[in-house]
């Protein structure tokens, strides 16, 4: 299955955070050994991602919310290592969702989201540096090409002056 450097661009960002697996890593990595475009698109996403630590004020919390959150780990540690007899699950016990991970460490999930905004802000940014650059080569092009078209004519003019 081929991918195009559009889908690339889509994808680079979960790639850097290590977000993909399996067959569409394998697919995106296949694109990225025969690309040097993409490289360097996959490049600029990781320098990105490795700035998103910069991109959020490390603060301390209170005693009181220290104390709060760590009374809240402890009991979810709890709850997950208390022994459940097998299940129609398959014996997996209290499995829950990734989802519900977020739900009781709602700080965790606001980290997720924090660090997500954060990267899809740097994307744009980006991106709109990429478009800004391609709008000036265009620009530039468009210039030269003038340039030339005067030259042209310039040198048309003076052929058929020395013809006459």
């Amino acid at each position: 299955m081929a991918i195009t450097c559009e889908e690339i661009a889509e994808l680079s960002a979960s790639y850097a955070l290590g977000a993909m697996e399996g067959e569409e890593k394998s697919i995106f990595e296949e694109h990225l050994e025969r690309c040097p475009a993409c490289r360097m698109v996959l490049e600029q996403d990781r320098e990105i991602v490795g700035r998103l630590p910069e991109a959020v004020k490390v603060t301390d919390p209170s005693p009181a919310l220290k104390g709060r959150l760590l009374a809240r780990v402890d009991a979810y540690e709890a709850q997950s290592t208390e022994a459940t007899p097998a299940a129609a699950d398959g014996g997996r016990g209290t499995r829950r969702g990734w989802l519900d991970a977020f739900s009781k460490r709602p700080f965790v999930f606001g980290t997720a989201m924090a660090a997500l905004i954060a990267l899809l802000l740097g994307w744009s940014i980006t991106q709109t540096v990429r478009l800004n650059r391609i709008t000036s080569q265009d620009d530039r092009t468009e210039e030269r090409i003038q340039q030339l078209a005067a030259q042209n004519a310039a040198v048309s003019a003076r052929v058929e002056e020395l013809e006459s």
